[in-house]
């Protein structure tokens, strides 16, 4: 009689391995194809999707890849380490954030490209792309990193 903790295993380690090397082979062909195919460089919003693709890479292998080897070797990190427990929860909290607001950023991108204001066309340049995505990724990051030095997370819970 097969128990439901084997059948919970079971499951976390095919789904969890499947969805991480779906996830992140996904997400390696993005940054592949738009960096590599001159017609995506040309936009400017792919800039503002590379980065957001660069996130969710390291998004799948913290959320997916902590589960996956907590399965593999039947112990977890979360409930041994503190500083494990709180550095996934930071990790996985800025990098869905930072990769939301940049796809955000991309839209936002193709709006005032095809504005019909001269003004709003301006502010869509490369020049702005830059300081604008790399503001909102620092923001998300020092957010985030704060939440480690006030938060009591027991490892347990």
């Amino acid at each position: 009689m097969v128990s439901l903790i084997l059948i919970n295993v079971l499951v976390v380690l095919y789904f969890g391995m499947f969805a991480l090397l779906i996830g992140f082979t996904d997400s390696i062909i993005q940054v592949f194809v738009l960096t590599t195919v001159s017609f995506y460089r040309k936009a400017l919003c792919t800039f503002c999707f590379i980065i957001a693709a660069i996130h969710e890479c390291g998004l799948f292998v913290t959320a997916y890849g902590s589960i996956v080897v907590s399965g593999f070797l039947d112990n977890q990190l979360a409930r041994t380490s503190a500083v494990w427990c709180k550095l996934r929860y930071c990790l996985i909290s800025s990098l869905c954030a930072a990769s939301s607001v940049c796809g955000y950023l991309a839209t936002i991108d193709q709006c005032l490209t095809t504005s019909q204001n001269v003004r709003f066309r301006h502010w869509s340049s490369m020049k702005h792309a830059h300081q604008v995505s790399l503001s909102r990724v620092i923001i998300w990051w020092l957010h985030d990193t704060i939440w480690l030095y006030y938060q009591e997370k027991s490892p347990i819970t």
